[in-house]
């Protein structure tokens, strides 16, 4: 609200910048419901975790789901963050390791699956039209490292 509304000056029926909508439109989006896929996905693959991607964002949510000694790469570039979170970061001049800690920035769920079944679980996602990435790699914990490490 204060980026938006009290340092940028929009009003609920301004055009949200980068998108085709209002702010009142844009920031009402309703969630979309994944459920359904996500449950057949744990039916139809080796799911080794789902995380779901809540307050605290990547950094806070994936450490609960890393088995002992595992640590996560997240590749930043492996989606495009929806339009709201990069107005948000540029607006409000929002360092990049609160964005990420804030907000989900277009991540709601994360499933850990084995690097074989990748390919096809995102075709899973994709036949219900849910976009899905590769977004990252388990890898070896590191004492010296926070455990989701960022690219």
């Amino acid at each position: 609200r204060k980026i938006i509304f009290e340092e940028q000056g929009l009003e609920l029926d301004s055009p949200f910048p980068g998108t085709s909508h209002t702010v009142a439109d844009e920031l009402l989006q309703p969630t979309r419901i994944y459920v359904k896929p996500a449950l057949a996905a744990l039916e139809a693959f080796d799911v080794a975790a789902v995380c779901h991607i809540t307050g605290g964002g990547l950094p806070d949510n994936l450490p609960r789901v890393l088995g002992e000694g595992c640590a996560v790469e997240i590749q930043l570039d492996a989606w495009e963050r929806p339009a709201v979170f990069r107005y948000l970061q540029e607006a409000g001049a929002v360092p990049e390791s609160d964005m990420l800690r804030t907000f989900n920035c277009g991540i709601g769920l994360v499933m850990v699956v084995p690097e074989s079944q990748v390919a096809d679980i995102i075709a899973h996602f994709d036949e219900s039209d849910i976009a899905a990435y590769t977004i990252g790699a388990i890898v070896e914990a590191n004492d010296n490292e926070e455990p989701v490490r960022f690219r």
